[in-house]
Order: C-alpha cells, then sequence, then structure tokens
C-alpha cells in the first residue's frame, strides 16, 4: 500500500426549510453507487477550503457560506491514505439550481437524521455528527494578521507606510480566494498600508468596500488599548446582529490580545498557533457567545 496522502475537501451543506427545519444535502455517485457529502480532491495550489468550496459548488451547482470547520477523516483508498477535511456549508442560492452531471446524478435534502442513516460511509456520519453537535445558524468573525510585509529595518519611512513586500502582495490574492467561502458582508482593516492592501484583492473580488478604522491600528493600540479592544468588541457583536461574516485585518501585536479578550467568559481554550502573516483565527457565534475557534494557515505560495 503507497504512503502518499491524497488530499480532499468538502463540507456539510445544509439549510432550514420553510417549516423552519434544518435540512442536509446527500449526493449520488453513480460511479460508487453511495450516498455521500459533497467533497473532492484538492488541485495543485488550491488550499483546502478553496477546494472544499469549489468541489461543493461544482457537484450541486448551489453558492454557499461557509462556517466553522468540522475536522477531516482518512480512510484508505487504493493510492494511498485519503484525509478528507470539512466545514460548515450553507446553502444560499435556490436548490433547483442543481443539475445531473456524470459525477452526481441526484440529490437529497433529508433531516439530519435521515442524512446519518442514509450516508453509506462511517466517516461521513462522523463529520455529520460533529456537524449536529452547535448549531447550525451561527455568525462568523475572522481576525486576519495582514499578509508579509517589508521588514522594519529595510523601511525609512513612517511605519503605517510600511508596504506589502512581494511575497505579501501574492499572499493578498491567495487570501481572497481563502476567504471568500466565508461571504463576508464588512471587511474592516486597520489604516496601515499594509493592512489595508491585504484585504482589498478580497474587496474587490465579492465587491465589497473595504472600511478602514485607525482605531485597529498599532498607533492607536499603543496610545488607548482600552478603545482599540473595544472596537474588536463591537465588530464582534455586530457580527452576532447581522447574523452576516465579518473580517477585521490587523496586527499581531494586538489579535492576540484581542481574541483573549474576546474569550474572556468563554470555556474555550485560545488557539495555541501564533498568527504568521497572513494567518488568520475564524471565531464562530451563536448568538451572542464564541462556541468555536479555528485557525486557518495562510494559503502556501
Amino acid at each position: 500500500m503507497s504512503d502518499q496522502i491524497i488530499l480532499a475537501a468538502g463540507g456539510v451543506l445544509w439549510r432550514i426549510n420553510g417549516s423552519r427545519e434544518l435540512e442536509i444535502a446527500l449526493i449520488h455517485r453513480p460511479r460508487y453507487n453511495d450516498w455521500t457529502l459533497p467533497k473532492g480532491k484538492v488541485d495543485l495550489g488550491e488550499s483546502l477550503i478553496q477546494a472544499a468550496f469549489r468541489e461543493i459548488l461544482e457537484e450541486t451547482n448551489i453558492k454557499t457560506r461557509f462556517g466553522r470547520y468540522l475536522g477531516h477523516v482518512e480512510y484508505q483508498v487504493a493510492t494511498g491514505l485519503k484525509q478528507v477535511h470539512y466545514w460548515s456549508a450553507r446553502a444560499i442560492s435556490p436548490i433547483s439550481d442543481f443539475i445531473a452531471n456524470e459525477e452526481v446524478d441526484e440529490i437529497l435534502w433529508l433531516s439530519a437524521k435521515d442524512a446519518k442513516q442514509k450516508l453509506t460511509r462511517e466517516s461521513d456520519q462522523r463529520i455529520l455528527e460533529k456537524f449536529r453537535a452547535l448549531p447550525p445558524e451561527t455568525s462568523t468573525l475572522i481576525l486576519l494578521r495582514h499578509a508579509k510585509a517589508i521588514s522594519r529595518s529595510e523601511w525609512t519611512g513612517e511605519d503605517e507606510d510600511r508596504p506589502l513586500a512581494p511575497l505579501g502582495d501574492n499572499q493578498s490574492h491567495a487570501l481572497a480566494n481563502q476567504l471568500a467561502p466565508f461571504a463576508p458582508d464588512q471587511i474592516f482593516t486597520s489604516d496601515a498600508v499594509r493592512c489595508l492592501n491585504t484585504v482589498i484583492p478580497l474587496g474587490e473580488k465579492l465587491s465589497i468596500k473595504v472600511k478602514v478604522d485607525r482605531d485597529l491600528s498599532e498607533y492607536k493600540f499603543n496610545k488607548n488599548e482600552e478603545k482599540t479592544l473595544e472596537k474588536f468588541k463591537d465588530l464582534s457583536k455586530e457580527s452576532v446582529v447581522i447574523e452576516l461574516p465579518i473580517v477585521i485585518c490587523s496586527h499581531n501585536p494586538i489579535l492576540p490580545i484581542a481574541l483573549k479578550k474576546l474569550l474572556k467568559k468563554s470555556d474555550l481554550k485560545i488557539p495555541n498557533q501564533n498568527l504568521e502573516p497572513g494567518d488568520a483565527w475564524v471565531l464562530t457565534s451563536y448568538k451572542k457567545e464564541i462556541i468555536q475557534v479555528d485557525y486557518l494557515p495562510v494559503p502556501k505560495i
């Protein structure tokens, strides 16, 4: 048996129907004659979340808004060990958009209980149970560290004018694809050039005007830490009120402290990863409570 790891990604595609009942989408693959969650292999140059978003769209023709990460499963296939990563994916386009194709000839919308019984693979059933463990209708706040900037030692101007390095510029465009599956409604950024230029490609991709807020900057944080942290708290509350994702792009000295403050009344542990340039934390809230924090690494360039 090969030691090769085959990376794949997909999601639990769900909706709330007209009767306010949760329904899960399962697909039938004629090649395998099985009922499964939409998923597929990661293409060269894709991040896991990009692949998950693309595969769901290709297999169902349904647009989605991603939520929390649901973990991964592993199982042996003929060519090696297959590792499949999953996200919660809410349907935001009509389910009638589905068109049968060679890979998927049928889609079924079932209750969570019926979906679990219908799924062919036990590994898919485990992912569905992880999805059911927390409420489906949640809000998302993404705390993003700006992409790689020119080092302070190489820059002679004002620090807030320090631009992205060539790698950071490439990361900013990759981040537009990385974060688009969350379909954020608003994008906020520090007024530092390196932060603004990190999220401009995302704003352009989603046709959203980026909102510049000086309170999110290192300069303001150093002058009035509490005011900056209060801004993070306010935006976290706003994401819950509007029930739509919000992206905040800021700086490494600020983000860990802001996350700690946001989790002050939560039992959740702060992720032990340090945010490298372009990394993010994805916070999932139900009503006013943060119920999950996921680490999302910058796409590899």
